[in-house]
């Protein structure tokens, strides 16, 4: 049971890592105005757009100048898996078996 628990706490924190660089990598790309038409950039949009999906339209979004954008629902999105991951990566843990203390 305990190798199983491992594995899913690995797992988690293996998604939750790619959700996060990829939102990061995201944030990044709009903040220095990327070129949307360059496959990976394009990519990453296509790729996190069902991530931020369900923040979009919390906050406005920051459009400095010649296309460069200060995308707040990203950061929400950030933010808000962060914690998700915490809370499940813990809860993961909270169910392995408490291991035995030794006695003098």
């Amino acid at each position: 049971m305990k190798n199983i628990l491992s594995y899913l706490e690995t797992f988690a924190n293996i998604v939750f890592s790619i959700v996060g660089a990829l939102l990061g990598l995201r944030f990044v790309l709009r903040l220095l105005g990327a070129n949307s038409a360059n496959d990976l950039v394009s990519w990453i949009y296509d790729t996190s757009r069902p991530l931020i999906e369900p923040f979009e339209n919390i906050f406005p979004t920051v459009r400095v100048e010649d296309g460069f954008v200060f995308e707040i629902t990203t950061l929400l999105a950030m933010l808000v898996y962060a914690i998700i991951a915490a809370l499940l990566i813990n809860f993961i843990a909270g169910l392995a078996p408490a291991k035995k203390r030794k006695k003098k």
